[in-house]
């Protein structure tokens, strides 16, 4: 919710990138091991059907999958 500014149920690429200049998300990437220089990158990872968004269902299996331990009730905070 937080990263999807405009509420319209996903995120782009643009929201993604101005999130990963909050503090509260860079945090939760550096607690997940998550490499922030990357963060590009990790958005062509997360957008699975390559259609220019991200939805929730996504992004929490793309942030499980780079991070086998993490939570889905954690990461959801994000979205």
């Amino acid at each position: 919710r937080d990263m999807d500014t405009e509420g319209h149920g996903f995120i782009t690429r643009d929201e993604f990138m101005r999130g990963m200049h909050r503090y509260e998300v860079r945090e939760f990437m550096r607690a997940l091991s998550i490499d922030l220089k990357d963060a590009d990158k990790m958005y062509s990872l997360l957008d699975r059907n390559n259609d220019g968004m991200v939805d929730i269902v996504e992004f929490v299996q793309g942030m499980e999958k780079m991070r086998g331990e993490a939570k889905s009730s954690d990461i959801h905070f994000l979205m």
